[in-house]
């Protein structure tokens, strides 16, 4: 689209030295579907055979990567990224307060603040999206925007999410070079500690109690499965240097 330009794709991590080109590929591609919005691998095929046909076989493996590594998938398919995601806003605060990171917790604190702000992809986006769409992007958004599409801009979540944990990332690589591997055990198991909070884990106390409401083992057993069909057990909460692959 005419809102997302070679620019707008450098903060999203894709390069290309002929933006314009690559863009002209995927926009016949889109356009030989009938801009079928039901399409979506059969169409990421077609532009890729489109772009090897035109530009190139390096130019087709650079674009594929970064589809394939651009981390813009659901929580189901990322899980444990979604996971940090959610867990660094309030880990933040636990390591500002916590005697176990003094004095480096106020640092990292401090840096996860000035660094989680609104990303370069999404002021810019706004930006363009100030101006009149093009007659393309028209097109494009009457064929593909959800009727319950709140603003133009929830058209771009699936980069916005993506941009997002890109910058997570960033964070983290920029964070962990002056961490030792103690100081980043210490984040983790802080981490593991607001992870477990938020989904209201049960302990080894709430364990016990509940055991006593029931008369034997097999009725507790079935009561706790059935608490885990209705509310399944969360991902584990990796070791924080996977933030690093998606850098």
């Amino acid at each position: 689209m005419d809102a997302i330009d070679a620019d707008a794709m450098s903060d999203l991590g894709m390069r290309s030295a002929n933006f314009q080109a690559l863009q002209a590929e995927l926009r016949k591609t889109v356009t030989a579907s009938n801009f079928d919005p039901n399409a979506s691998l059969t169409l990421w095929q077609a532009a890729l055979e489109a772009i090897e046909a035109s530009l190139g076989r390096q130019v087709r493996s650079d674009f594929e990567a970064w589809g394939k590594s651009f981390p813009c998938d659901s929580d189901a398919v990322l899980p444990e990224l979604d996971a940090w995601e959610r867990t660094w806003p309030d880990l933040a605060n636990v390591v500002r307060a916590s005697q176990s990171a003094s004095p480096w917790g106020e640092d990292l604190a401090n840096l996860y603040r000035t660094t989680m702000r609104k990303t370069d992809f999404e002021r810019k986006l706004e930006e363009r999206l100030s101006r009149p769409l093009s007659e393309w992007d028209k097109t494009c958004f009457s064929h593909y925007a959800n009727e319950d599409l709140m603003s133009e801009a929830e058209f771009f979540t699936t980069l916005t999410l993506g941009a997002d944990r890109r910058q997570l990332s960033h964070y983290w690589q920029k964070a962990a070079a002056s961490l030792s591997g103690e100081q980043k055990a210490v984040i983790w198991k802080h981490g593991q500690d607001v992870w477990a909070q938020m989904h209201g884990a049960m302990t080894d106390d709430d364990l016990k109690t509940m055991r006593k409401e029931f008369s034997d083992e097999q009725s507790f057993r079935e009561a706790l499965a059935a608490l885990e069909a209705y509310n399944p057990k969360p991902v584990q909460l990796p070791h924080p240097d996977m933030l690093l692959s998606y850098a």
